[in-house]
């Protein structure tokens, strides 16, 4: 918010609670850093909770409305890169779960000038909510809600994502599907929409 010309429009997707984000790290905090930093049991602690049951369970649970949409080339994305430098990716874990990089962003929100677009699942309650507050803070922020999606509404939801994407940021159709196409199939392979045909010239029929 310091510099408001480094970026123009924001897009927010199931943005991280504000409240969340003012927690730190208390006693509590102190003894699962020991013992997920410790060489032996902190890896093993590190495994299980990485593991693809563990994944797949957290999506069903916490981050997908419809579990068909959890496709196994996901669930492997996760997993490779949650255990990408061996034993080392533990310590981000480590720090995150016991409230090492929380940062209090409600100046930030609340003085930032620049367009903010929230959007979010239907079903994710806690997002919701959270918009509220964040809209609370800064009331020119806006928001929308997607049908049918929890916590990762690019994903379950794609076709509409896109199109209050390009509602926002005014761009064209083609070029935004072209852009996130490409992600959409690797991350969902599942998910299934036409590009729409375009002429010689490279324009939309």
């Amino acid at each position: 918010y310091s510099n408001p010309y480094i970026f123009n429009k924001l897009i927010l997707v199931s943005p991280q609670d504000i409240k969340s984000a003012l927690k730190t790290p208390d006693k509590m905090c102190e003894i699962r850093r020991y013992l997920l930093n410790s060489p032996v049991l902190g890896t093993l602690i590190y495994n299980i909770c990485m593991s693809r049951q563990k994944l797949n369970s957290g999506f069903v649970l916490k981050y997908f409305n419809n579990k068909n949409s959890i496709s196994q080339n996901l669930i492997d994305t996760y997993s490779e890169n949650a255990h990408l430098g061996g034993s080392n990716a533990k310590y981000l874990f480590t720090s995150t779960e016991c409230h090492y990089t929380t940062v209090s962003i409600s100046k930030a929100v609340s003085k930032i000038d620049n367009s903010i677009y929230i959007i979010n699942g239907s079903c994710d309650t806690t997002a919701i909510e959270s918009a509220k507050l964040y809209k609370s803070l800064n009331p020119a922020i806006e928001s929308v809600t997607i049908e049918n999606a929890k916590h990762y509404p690019q994903i379950e939801q794609p076709l509409k994502f896109i199109k209050n994407i390009d509602i926002f940021l005014s761009w064209n159709q083609l070029k935004i599907r072209m852009f996130f196409y490409p992600l959409l199939h690797v991350i969902s392979p599942s998910s299934s929409f036409n590009l729409p045909s375009v002429q010689k010239n490279g324009f939309p029929k």
